[in-house]
């Protein structure tokens, strides 16, 4: 498991797990044993494992927390092995919540997550906060990236403040003399459509991110790291949600399609590798915040900026398959193609590239997307009533 932790790294070219996280568990049997309730929790999930062994190694972790946190030596209680320790409980605690283990729920400890989360907010705090976590960086990503993800799924504030970390990680680390080719397409439109100063900001920023991905996906030699453009998604995924909830009675509906669609694109740009197949639930709630914000826009407001609407349907449409917003999606991105005669596949994805696109994570996404809008426009036309939105 531990190759693919960092998700844009398909190559496998940090060794900071080995190094920094394995590394660490050789050193405090509190780590060790939390670590080893991970492994013994997925052999369990994989259907290679005794239940028993989960809990085992869980009940030694917590006593040898307990017992670092009591040490008179307070450093070994918000200590990286200790901070990550409790982490790993609170991940095996979240997965114990799941339909597997319903029949073996801890009855005499119910709320051992909101326990576990509680102590881990209050050992970052008294640590400094996230960015004082910085002589481990992976275990300083992982409660970045579960906090972000957290966020997301529920798109609420993130359980852990990131606002520290997020002041000084805003923007990618790159190397010197790399300076990132962002496209400014998708920055004249922002003006153009008179987007606030504030989100145009997190636009470029996005197409930074991007220009990033592609050199990385694209070039074996890149010398940008992996985990520095993880944490950088992770930063803008936590800005993006941040602006909505600051100008939540600000905004244009336009703008919230606009900060909701950089949202969804950037976990999708930046999120492990799916089968073609899969559902990707953590874009669930953002597609029906997506979904309602077009809504209530009109026809005439897209009219000056079509590759803009183009854009927002497209990571609409393919991040909402199997979800109950799936078929509204390709039905505005089928009429969108009509409306701006688009009649393939390719000529699509040449409309998306302007506005700044990961071909190498999105473009066959594309193809499947123009697919089902083919076999949409092949079908008896029984949709779903039409909105206001629609392009008739």
């Amino acid at each position: 498991m531990a190759p693919s932790t960092i998700a844009v790294d398909f190559r496998h070219k940090s060794n900071l797990m080995r190094s920094d996280w394995f590394g660490t568990a050789i050193s405090n049997s509190g780590f060790m044993h939390s670590l080893l309730c991970t492994a013994a929790l997925h052999r369990y999930m994989v259907g290679k494992g005794d239940i028993n062994a989960i809990y085992f190694h869980k009940a030694k972790a917590i006593v040898a927390i307990n017992l670092a946190i009591s040490d008179p030596d307070q450093r070994l209680g918000i200590s990286d092995a200790n901070i990550g320790a409790v982490f790993n409980l609170l991940s095996v605690e979240e997965s114990l919540r799941s339909p597997v283990f319903e029949q073996r729920q801890d009855e005499e400890h119910p709320n051992q997550r909101e326990i576990h989360l509680n102590g881990l907010r209050e050992m970052v705090q008294l640590r400094g906060g996230l960015t004082a976590i910085n002589s481990n960086r992976i275990l300083q990503a992982f409660i970045l990236w579960h906090s972000t993800a957290h966020a997301i799924a529920s798109f609420e504030a993130p359980y852990l403040s990131t606002i520290d970390y997020i002041s000084t990680a805003s923007f990618p680390h790159h190397p010197p003399g790399y300076q990132p080719n962002i496209s400014n397409h998708l920055l004249d439109y922002c003006r153009k459509a008179q987007i606030k100063e504030t989100l145009t900001t997190l636009v470029e920023s996005a197409l930074v991110l991007i220009a990033d991905l592609n050199v990385w996906f694209g070039d074996p030699e890149s010398p940008l790291d992996p985990l520095d453009i993880q944490n950088f998604s992770c930063v803008l995924e936590c800005l993006l949600l941040q602006w909505l909830r600051k100008n939540e009675n600000l905004i244009s509906p336009l703008e919230d399609a606009l900060c909701v669609a950089l949202l969804i694109f950037t976990v999708r740009t930046t999120e492990a590798f799916q089968s073609r197949s899969s559902i990707h639930h953590l874009h669930f709630i953002a597609s029906k915040r997506l979904e309602k914000a077009l809504n209530a826009t009109s026809r005439g407001e897209w009219a000056f900026c079509p590759e803009l609407l183009l854009w927002i349907l497209a990571i609409g449409a393919i991040s909402a398959e199997g979800s109950d917003e799936s078929s509204w999606f390709v039905y505005q991105a089928s009429l969108a193609c009509s409306e701006f005669g688009i009649l393939s596949a390719e000529a699509l994805l040449g409309r998306l590239h302007l506005c700044g696109w990961v071909s190498f994570k999105l473009d066959e996404a594309v193809c499947d997307l123009w697919e089902r809008i083919v076999n949409l426009r092949l079908e008896d036309r029984k949709f779903r009533p039409i909105s206001s939105f629609a392009y008739t």
